[in-house]
């Protein structure tokens, strides 16, 4: 989606954005309350602490994968 290694070579369709991620899943394994806690980091991330949400630093665009080898209809839910 984004990326720049500082000299002529740009990569995705936003080469000049900053990248943020979070990790909703535990292991191997996604639990619905780290799915729904890394959800809520992305639309206001905190400090290293997890403290002092800051909603003006949520990106202005996200991309996730929601991939699972079977069909289970919670994502719809949320």
């Amino acid at each position: 989606m984004v990326g720049d290694d500082g000299g002529a070579n740009e990569t995705g369709v936003a080469p000049g954005a900053k990248w943020i991620a979070a990790k909703g899943c535990e292991t191997n394994s996604c639990s619905e309350a780290s799915l729904l806690a890394s959800g809520q980091w992305v639309v206001a991330p905190t400090d290293l602490n997890g403290q002092n949400p800051r909603p003006g630093l949520a990106p202005d665009i996200v991309n996730n994968s929601w991939g699972s080898a079977t069909h289970d209809d919670w994502y719809s839910r949320c």
